[in-house]
Formats: structure tokens, C-alpha cells, sequence
């Protein structure tokens, strides 16, 4: 077999992805093919500064049991590509699902260095960095009251994140990539050439056309031409408009109208007084 003697810079940004969610599941069977033999390691953790593979995986053995970990939020970078070397640039978001119904969420950011040798591509360092760990009540932590109740029964449960709900890749426009849960997204709007992607924690813009996008994204609702929304987050409608669980509205086509109604009857989700008919 021919030595490969160059990777994409999507199959780098995929690769780093792929390391996250390796360490996140602490599945050092599957990390440390990926791990080069000199790999460095550092992080706000009782071991800040680790040198070798061998080290890193000893310590990482001897992290104490963590409740599950659900990822969100992941976007990833190519700082720079010189020769064999790849500087790439990550943050994610990590929710911990405490026994209790609360979670504790950190925003991780890290930098990683990937070294290409004899066609592989291998991990060499990692310097990890992130913000005390905020706790989240098990009501949403984004609405209150009423609203917060009427949220969590028409909302998915479960985080914004889980191995159950597969996440999207999405192309940014300077070469980023995210990888978001289906759940995550609010709604999806066209924007000439690109899509802006509105989520909790912000919008992306990205190079994904909506017609792959609705594709690929069951329990979303194409309700205008240059608009696809998240089901869940439909709370009522009005003519023409949707309104969704934060407030915010969405126009809806004219010739699209009638059906959606019909399709929010069919789920029991339509105004009892008809008000918003």
C-alpha cells in the first residue's frame, strides 16, 4: 500500500473530534492508538503537565468514576498546517447528568498538535484549559417559573447531548467544523449561499445548503422557504407566524400554513381555544 503523504484538513478536524469523544467516554482503548509515544499533555487537573503516552494514560486510569457525560457545542479550527505538523484549535461544552436531575456544565477549550509520520497521522499534544464548573438546577436554566414547566413536558429530556441523538457534522466559513445534536438546534435559517444556525448558546453560520440539512434532521419543519425549525420549540402559532418556547418568531410560507396546523393538531400541540388559528 502506498504511503499517504498528506490528510485533509476535514480529516484532521474530524479525527480531533473523534479524540474528544474518546476522552469524554474514557475509552483509552480507542485513544491510545491515536497518541503519539512523546505525547504532552496539559490541563487544569491535579497533573498539569504530563510527558509521554505511558503517563498520560496512568494518570488518566486513575481519574475517579464520573457521572455521565453528554457533549454539545463542538466547533474545531485549523490554526495552522506546516509540513507533518497540524495546530488545530477545539471548544466544546461538557454537561455532567448528576443523580439527582441537576447538572454541572464546563466550556472546554483546547489546543491540539497532530503529527503526520509514515502516513498516520498521531497525536502529540493537547493543552486543555477551561472555567469553573457551573451548576445547573434541574429546571431549565434558561426560562422560569411557568414557562420553565411548560418547556420541560414539550421539550426532549435528557441534556443537550447524548449517544442516543447522533450530532450533525456542519461546515463553517473559515474551515471550522461543528458537531451539534439535532436537539441543540432552535431553527435554521437561509441566508444566501449560507445557513445560520441559531442555538441556545449562539448561531453559526455555515456552508450546509438547508435542503441537505432538512435531509438530515428529522423533527425539523421546513415553514418557509428560507426557514427550518426544530419541532419541539414550536409553541404556538398565529397566522403566518410561529412563536417559539424563548419568544422568538418565525414567519411561516403562506402556501405551507394550513398544513402545518394540521400537522401541530395531529400532535395535540395546537391552542385548545383556538386563538392562534
Amino acid at each position: 500500500m502506498a504511503t499517504r503523504y498528506s490528510f485533509l484538513h476535514s480529516e484532521v478536524l474530524e479525527k480531533t473530534g473523534y479524540v474528544v469523544s474518546c476522552l469524554s467516554r474514557k475509552r483509552a482503548d480507542l485513544l491510545f492508538p491515536l497518541l503519539d509515544r512523546d505525547f504532552i499533555w496539559m490541563g487544569h487537573n491535579d497533573r498539569p503537565y504530563l510527558i509521554g503516552r505511558d503517563a498520560f494514560l496512568a494518570a488518566f486510569h486513575l481519574q475517579p468514576p464520573l457521572p455521565s457525560i453528554s457533549l454539545s457545542e463542538e466547533e474545531y479550527h485549523i490554526l495552522t498546517h506546516k509540513y507533518s505538523l497540524w495546530v488545530v484549535y477545539g471548544c466544546h461544552t461538557e454537561t455532567f447528568h448528576q443523580a439527582d436531575g441537576s447538572s454541572l456544565i464546563r466550556r472546554v477549550r483546547n489546543t491540539y498538535v497532530w503529527k503526520q509520520l509514515r502516513g498516520e497521522l498521531s497525536l502529540l499534544h493537547i493543552h486543555s484549559s477551561f472555567p469553573d464548573i457551573e451548576d445547573i438546577s434541574p429546571l431549565n436554566p434558561f426560562f422560569d417559573g411557568k414557562t420553565t414547566a411548560s418547556f420541560r413536558q414539550n421539550f426532549p429530556s435528557g441534556g443537550p447531548a447524548s449517544d442516543d441523538f447522533p450530532r450533525i457534522l456542519l461546515r463553517g466559513t473559515e474551515g471550522a467544523r461543528y458537531f451539534l445534536s439535532p436537539r441543540e438546534i432552535i431553527f435554521i435559517r437561509a441566508q444566501g449561499t449560507l445557513s445560520t444556525v441559531h442555538t441556545l448558546s449562539g448561531d453559526y453560520q455555515v456552508r450546509n445548503t438547508l435542503s441537505s440539512l432538512e435531509k438530515n434532521l428529522a423533527g425539523f419543519w421546513r415553514v418557509h422557504r428560507s426557514w427550518l425549525v426544530n419541532r419541539s420549540w414550536i409553541r404556538s402559532i398565529r397566522r403566518y407566524r410561529a412563536i417559539l418556547w424563548d419568544q422568538e418568531e418565525v414567519p411561516i410560507g403562506k402556501d405551507r400554513y394550513l398544513s402545518l396546523r394540521s400537522d401541530l393538531e395531529a400532535l395535540s400541540l395546537n391552542d385548545p381555544s383556538g386563538k392562534n388559528s
